[in-house]
């Protein structure tokens, strides 16, 4: 199980590994360099997506546990969901300047935005 956390303090987050059989943290934290707020996971390409609030989402790679890059959504993204039956990453983003939301859809094969 992966769960996020934020020091508010500095602005950045970390990701928890627990094992789910021994309810244990298995090793130190992934430290990410964003405030994370939600996460979705890809089973086909075994990767833990992680919504930031700032617009950017990015992903763990749960194999190595390692960061890959951050995929620009819109202004400020605050939600985040997966839909396996398409490999799509649905981020909810919203730009407090004109008070529009909107939905960020990213291909998980190619990790880019789509829509």
């Amino acid at each position: 199980m992966y769960v996020t956390s934020v020091d508010h303090i500095i602005n950045k987050g970390s990701v928890w590994v627990i094992d789910t059989n021994t309810n244990t943290v298995v090793g130190p934290p992934i430290g990410v360099p964003i405030i994370s707020a939600g996460i979705a996971f890809d089973p086909t390409h075994n990767r833990m997506y992680i919504d930031s609030l700032v617009g950017t989402v990015l992903f763990i790679d749960t194999n190595t546990n390692t960061v890959g890059p951050s995929i620009l959504v819109g202004p400020r993204s605050n939600g985040i969901a997966f839909d396996p039956s398409h490999n799509r990453l649905y981020v909810t983003i919203y730009d407090p300047i004109t008070n529009n939301g909107g939905v960020s859809v990213i291909d998980t094969n190619t990790n880019t935005v789509v829509g």
